[in-house]
Protein backbone atom coordinates (compact mmCIF):
# COMPACT_ATOMS: atom_id res chain seq x y z
CA UNK A 1 0.00 0.00 0.00
CA UNK A 2 1.34 3.43 -0.91
CA UNK A 3 1.59 5.82 2.00
CA UNK A 4 3.69 8.90 1.42
CA UNK A 5 4.03 11.35 -1.42
CA UNK A 6 7.57 10.77 -2.55
CA UNK A 7 7.96 13.48 -5.13
CA UNK A 8 5.78 16.04 -6.85
CA UNK A 9 6.56 16.97 -10.43
CA UNK A 10 6.27 20.75 -10.53
CA UNK A 11 8.08 21.54 -13.77
CA UNK A 12 4.90 21.73 -15.82
CA UNK A 13 1.18 21.11 -15.72
CA UNK A 14 -0.29 18.03 -17.31
CA UNK A 15 -3.62 16.27 -17.75
CA UNK A 16 -4.65 13.22 -15.75
CA UNK A 17 -5.80 9.98 -17.37
CA UNK A 18 -9.56 9.44 -17.54
CA UNK A 19 -11.00 8.29 -14.22
CA UNK A 20 -8.24 9.80 -12.07
CA UNK A 21 -9.08 11.16 -8.63
CA UNK A 22 -7.37 14.11 -6.94
CA UNK A 23 -5.07 12.95 -4.14
CA UNK A 24 -5.96 16.01 -2.04
CA UNK A 25 -9.73 16.53 -2.38
CA UNK A 26 -10.68 13.03 -3.62
CA UNK A 27 -12.85 14.48 -6.43
CA UNK A 28 -12.73 13.05 -9.92
CA UNK A 29 -10.49 15.07 -12.21
CA UNK A 30 -12.15 16.25 -15.41
CA UNK A 31 -10.30 15.63 -18.66
CA UNK A 32 -9.95 19.39 -19.29
CA UNK A 33 -8.47 20.22 -15.86
CA UNK A 34 -4.77 20.88 -15.51
CA UNK A 35 -3.09 18.94 -12.74
CA UNK A 36 0.26 18.27 -11.14
CA UNK A 37 1.63 14.76 -10.98
CA UNK A 38 3.36 13.17 -8.02
CA UNK A 39 4.49 9.67 -7.15
CA UNK A 40 3.75 7.40 -4.22
CA UNK A 41 6.31 4.86 -3.09
CA UNK A 42 4.83 1.62 -1.67
CA UNK A 43 5.54 0.59 1.90
CA UNK A 44 8.26 -1.91 2.59
CA UNK A 45 11.90 -1.99 1.74
CA UNK A 46 13.10 -3.23 -1.60
CA UNK A 47 10.16 -1.94 -3.56
CA UNK A 48 11.17 0.64 -6.14
CA UNK A 49 7.85 0.67 -8.01
CA UNK A 50 6.19 4.05 -7.80
CA UNK A 51 2.57 4.91 -8.55
CA UNK A 52 1.65 8.17 -10.29
CA UNK A 53 -0.94 10.30 -8.49
CA UNK A 54 -2.54 13.57 -9.55
CA UNK A 55 -3.79 16.70 -7.80
CA UNK A 56 -5.58 19.82 -9.05
CA UNK A 57 -3.45 22.78 -10.06
CA UNK A 58 -3.19 25.45 -8.86
CA UNK A 59 -5.76 24.46 -6.20
CA UNK A 60 -8.67 22.10 -5.69
CA UNK A 61 -12.13 23.35 -6.70
CA UNK A 62 -14.47 24.47 -3.92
Amino acid sequence: MATALDRVTEEYGTYAPKGSTCLVCKQEIKRSERVRRGYLRPEGEGSNDMTAVYHHSPKCPA
